[in-house]
């Protein structure tokens, strides 16, 4: 039996209200659910020009000169529920 895998969800970073991006998580979600030994991580990770901008300045979104709150959001999300803290 292979062993259990969270998959983090990159989803495109829309307008509020577009309403795509629910059906892109549901579609996400259901493609998943063929998967017994795959679960879906909590965090979703956008993407944002901030993570563009940080990896070609070879930083973080945080150490970023304009804060993108969201993307810093993401990422701490991302790292608590890998790192449970």
């Amino acid at each position: 039996m292979p062993l259990p895998v969270t998959v983090v969800i990159l989803a495109p970073a829309l307008p509020p209200g577009a309403g795509v991006l629910g059906t892109l998580l549901d579609d996400a979600r259901t493609a998943l659910a063929d998967y017994e030994h795959l679960r879906q991580a909590s965090a979703i990770i956008r993407d944002r020009i901030s993570f563009r901008k940080a990896a070609r300045e070879g930083c973080t979104v945080g150490e970023l000169g304009e804060r993108d709150t969201k993307a810093i959001g993401e990422i701490a999300a991302f790292y608590k529920e890998v790192f449970g803290g």
